[in-house]
């Protein structure tokens, strides 16, 4: 949180904005983090990335009631959370390392944490290819996903928003996400 502290005291406009909102919600959302990350300092790092996108969006956070901003936050942090899940779920791969030891061969596995080019250019063309199969879904169809997933909305959310019943709303996130389970079953198989 040191970092934070650095922005509270450099940004006389939105640093005493920036302390209150930790002041009051920091407790919570060390809470939900704890709750998916299992771990006291990757839960620490998870709420410090959430104040972190809270003040890079800080305007919106003046405009909301606390209730409002603390259901926001809670939003981030669980996104957040899962983020750095799936980012400690990739396995590095693991270079061979053989010595010998009082005459008799050992082979340790190492992890290699260094990026492989190729294996990234090929992540980035099929995360390429999907963007472009979501942005030609029919409108409606990415519409209720962007909100969704992009920007967390519930259903309810998205349903008032949209002027249409949460039965509707949930069936075009179905329909969506059939397409989009075809689409990447499609690239598994090529």
């Amino acid at each position: 949180m040191f970092l934070l502290s650095v922005i509270c005291a450099l940004d006389a406009e939105n640093g005493d904005f920036l302390r209150n909102l930790i002041d009051k919600h920091s407790d919570k959302l060390y809470s939900v983090a704890y709750q998916y990350m299992k771990n006291h300092h990757d839960a620490k790092d998870v709420v410090q990335d959430v104040f972190i996108s809270a003040y890079k969006n800080i305007e919106i956070f003046y405009d909301l009631q606390r209730d409002e901003a603390a259901s926001l936050l809670v939003k981030y942090t669980r996104n957040k959370a899962i983020d750095h899940l799936r980012k400690k779920k990739r396995r590095p791969d693991t270079i061979p390392l053989t010595y010998f030891e009082e005459g008799e061969e050992r082979v340790y596995e190492v992890h290699d944490f260094a990026e492989n080019p190729e294996r990234r250019m090929l992540e980035k063309e099929k995360e390429e290819r999907l963007i472009s199969f979501i942005e030609a879904l029919p409108i409606p169809q990415r519409e209720v996903l962007e909100m969704k997933y992009k920007f967390g909305m519930t259903n309810k959310e998205i349903a008032d928003a949209l002027s249409l019943s949460e039965t509707a709303v949930s069936s075009r996130i179905n329909r969506a996400k059939i397409s989009v389970l075809e689409f990447l079953k499609g690239e598994e198989n090529e």
